[in-house]
């Protein structure tokens, strides 16, 4: 055993005094496999030096022989940590494959390469079989939509509740996030409600078709999504009044039915119309006025099943309020062919319950920037 060692520092030694690139490149290769295969033979102190030079000569060494040696180090089970730690912050075209594959580089590692290398390598680290919330919180923390999205499209990634939201939240402006956030497993039941508003017409359909949602009676601690959308926006003086005046009335001598509702329908008469609708249903003004702006009609056929109007009302309540809003683009027919089809699977007990959560979590405002564009562009 002495003597092999002495041979191999008489080697090192010599090779050591070969300034040119190939003698580097021969340390390089010499130092790794020493390291490599050392089986015990070198101390703590000895495997420090070496280490400290192989990341003194990476720079010297052709990308081939870096990336050989990091094909070595994942065909070796046992190989030493250190090395993999200092060629996973090299270029990636020699880093990548350890970052994607290597189980010596521990979380605190991955989270100090997301920081300190940038996209590529987050993007790199993204793809590993497995991801704990502590690297996937860092990767979100990076900043990068694709990183994001990769993160996402991972199944093997975890996140934490308040990563989950961080990226609903970001979901409402880069469309990109919302259907990988939407398949993710564990994904909180709340989330999808939320990012409904601004999903278009085939996700929001999927939302509402596949959500877990418990259809019993109501949960009184409901899981509260943070940050909150934007406020929904002030309800309309002419809504406030139809229901302070004229509903509330119908609703006191018990004449607020599905009759005076369509009726307020084929009149044209909005603002009792919405007021009435939040009043049968039991819901905020501002959820119902929302829901009556949607062109998409998702919104009002959750509202609509709520309060047991026939798939014929619901569709002559959907076209009298795209009429009155003066919507430019026409409704195909096959668009409310489908919009209907929903409207047939919904069953009410399901509406009630998205309703109950939609009125713990406001919608945002209809401003043209969320939802109704998206799903008019899907139709």
């Amino acid at each position: 055993m002495v003597d092999t060692v002495q041979n191999d520092a008489q080697e090192l030694l010599s090779l050591a005094r070969d300034r040119s690139r190939e003698g580097r490149a021969r340390l390089f290769q010499s130092l790794s496999d020493l390291f490599i295969g050392e089986d015990g033979r070198l101390n703590e102190r000895e495997r420090g030096l070496i280490s400290g030079i192989v990341d003194m000569l990476t720079d010297m060494v052709d990308v081939d022989i870096r990336q050989t040696l990091v094909r070595k180090l994942l065909a070796q089970g046992d190989s030493p940590a250190e090395l993999h730690r200092i060629l996973s912050r090299d270029v990636i075209e020699v880093a990548g494959p350890l970052l994607r594959a290597s189980t010596k580089l521990s979380d605190a590692d991955l989270v100090e390469i997301i920081g300190a290398m940038g996209r590529d390598h987050a993007a790199a680290i993204a793809l590993r079989a497995a991801l704990s919330e502590v690297v996937t919180e860092a990767l979100i923390d990076c900043g990068d939509a694709k990183v994001v999205v990769a993160v996402l499209s991972n199944t093997g990634a975890s996140l934490s509740q308040q990563s989950y939201r961080r990226v609903a939240a970001d979901a409402r402006r880069i469309e990109a996030y919302q259907r990988p956030l939407l398949l993710h497993r564990n994904l909180p039941p709340d989330v999808p409600l939320v990012l409904f508003w601004w999903a278009a017409a085939p996700l929001r359909r999927h939302i509402l078709d596949t959500l877990e949602i418990d259809e019993g009676e109501p949960d009184p601690d409901v899981i509260e999504i943070g940050p909150p959308p934007p406020d929904p926006g002030p309800v309309s003086a002419a809504v406030q009044e139809a229901d302070s005046t004229l509903i509330q009335t119908l609703q006191q001598t018990g004449q607020l039915n599905t009759q005076a509702l369509l009726d307020f329908a084929r009149s044209g008469r909005v603002p009792p119309l919405i007021a009435g609708i939040a009043r049968a249903a039991d819901l905020p003004l501002s959820l119902a006025q929302r829901a009556c702006q949607d062109p998409g009609g998702e919104p009002l056929a959750v509202l609509c099943r709520m309060i047991e109007l026939t798939r014929n009302d619901f569709a002559s309540v959907f076209l009298m309020l795209r009429k009155q809003a003066k919507m430019r683009d026409p409704l195909p027919p096959q668009a409310l062919n489908d919009l209907l089809g929903f409207y047939d699977r919904l069953k009410r007990s399901r509406a009630m319950a998205i309703g109950r959560c939609w009125a713990d979590i406001p919608p945002p405002p209809a401003d043209g920037s969320g939802p109704g564009k998206a799903a008019a562009r899907a139709r």
